[in-house]
């Protein structure tokens, strides 16, 4: 049996429902999430390990929830040293969007440099377009945020910008 999953970043993979399979899971992997996929149970190779979630929702747009998206990337985020399989059926769109929401929301990446990044990592992804919709969402609200937090914290920064010695690099010598 070929390989069935793809590393996106260093301990986190991304794959189809073979994935979970003990001669192809990835090594050292002890994590997995699973998306939407009828409850299978813990893979072998995870059962005497610490975490197992199940993501059920169907890929179907209207079930994309903000909430699932957030809990997932939370769950990503702690166990990614110890290795993360995050897995659906055929390993191309209910997968991508949460393995995208993971690097928009911790790896603070923007919606197109984390679809391009997982694209060049597996080629066959294919968010619908109703994740694709959410995700554009997402991204408008993560950059929102992080300019009002930005700007909050420029703001109780006491600097002075006069006594900044800043020079324009292009007349440097």
């Amino acid at each position: 049996m070929g390989i069935n999953f793809n590393e996106v970043l260093s301990g986190l993979y991304i794959g189809n429902v073979r994935s979970r399979n003990y001669d192809s899971s990835p090594e050292n992997c002890k994590t997995c999430i699973s998306v939407g996929v009828y409850d299978m149970g813990k893979p072998r190779w995870a059962s005497n390990y610490y975490f197992y979630k199940l993501l059920d929702r169907q890929d179907v747009s209207y079930e994309v929830m903000h909430t699932i998206v957030f809990s997932a990337a939370e769950v990503i985020d702690k166990c990614v040293s110890r290795g993360v399989l995050v897995h659906c059926g055929v390993g191309v769109s209910r997968s991508a969007l949460v393995v995208i929401g993971y690097l928009m929301i911790k790896k603070n990446m923007s919606f197109p440099d984390a679809y391009a990044l997982l694209r060049s990592r597996r080629s066959c992804i294919n968010p619908n377009d109703g994740f694709v919709e959410f995700l554009k969402i997402l991204d408008a609200q993560l950059t929102n945020e992080r300019r009002t937090f930005l700007t909050s914290q420029l703001a109780k920064a006491d600097v002075n910008y006069e006594d900044l010695d800043i020079r324009d690099s292009t007349n440097a010598v």
